[in-house]
């Protein structure tokens, strides 16, 4: 088997970090790897007893996910590289089952699994590119009822998809595999994303040079979710989101301005709805 890179970004959550490098080295010990970690300005002190063979690069400040992501690509040595988060547990099924879904389909350059939170519900990550009437069932939620939305939820209509690989836009950087080649023909990914849409971006770029990105539902991790941004949902994640989209809105539907105008007024609903909520 070939080698398999490890990108972990930890910012402020050190313990949590430490016993996702730790699970990764169970589920990974079986063939060749490397773990880097990126400690992204963390205010928390991140201990030293990682094993031999773990690359640490510590930054000042918290650069964003995609330039902290954009540190451990410069330097990997894999030939598939898996970018993990510090809240995401994977085991040794789903990463053999991603290795052998790319080295048997040469076509596609992306793959990403099912995730699930720590009780097991689904969670939704994945999905296809943002359109006015996608982006109304993201908002109202009806996407979970609904299918066609920006996210794939599985749902009675989807139910029967999600028992092969399904062909998707996107899938989240939270648990995603990539071949080394995709990142030689593309780059890095966009470092003017602080935090969040980083993942669509670089999966657009990747279908534009005819690499397909495939969701494989039938082997899963584990998502604590939003330990670093503030919590899933928060008033930061949900700004951050928004500032993102934009950036990739204007960079791939610049001509579009009225569903930037929607996607905007959808947006600064929610998050009010959020802050009143929430406050």
């Amino acid at each position: 088997m070939e080698k398999l890179s490890c990108i972990i970004l930890n910012y402020n959550t050190s313990e949590m970090t430490h016993k996702v490098v730790a699970g990764f080295t169970t589920a990974a010990e079986k063939f060749p790897h490397e773990i880097i970690v990126i400690d992204n300005g963390s205010t928390e002190i991140l201990s030293e007893f990682f094993n031999e063979g773990v690359t640490v690069i510590k930054n000042q400040h918290n650069l964003g996910f995609a330039a902290g992501v954009n540190q451990g690509l410069k330097i990997v040595t894999g030939d598939y590289i898996l970018l993990l988060n510090s809240d995401v547990f994977i085991d040794e099924k789903t990463i053999i089952s991603m290795i052998n879904y790319l080295e048997n389909n040469p076509s596609v350059g992306i793959v990403g699994p099912m995730m699930v939170f720590p009780k097991g519900d689904f969670q939704a990550s994945a999905g296809f590119f943002p359109t006015i009437w996608r982006e109304i069932l993201r908002f109202s939620t009806l996407g979970k009822y609904i299918s066609g939305g920006t996210l794939l939820y599985r749902n009675k209509q989807t139910e029967k998809q999600f028992s092969q690989p399904i062909q998707v836009d996107w899938v989240s950087g939270g648990c995603m595999l990539i071949k080394k080649q995709v990142v030689e023909k593309i780059g890095f990914f966009d470092s003017r994303y602080f935090f969040s849409i980083e993942d669509l971006d670089f999966c657009f770029r990747s279908l534009q040079n005819n690499f397909l990105v495939t969701y494989l539902p039938t082997v899963s991790v584990v998502h604590y979710h939003g330990l670093s941004s503030g919590g899933h949902g928060s008033a930061y994640s949900l700004k951050q989101e928004k500032i993102s989209m934009n950036l990739f809105l204007q960079k791939y539907f610049s001509s579009k301005i009225f569903f930037k105008y929607i996607y905007n007024f959808l947006s600064r609903i929610k998050i009010f709805i959020f802050e009143k909520i929430y406050k």
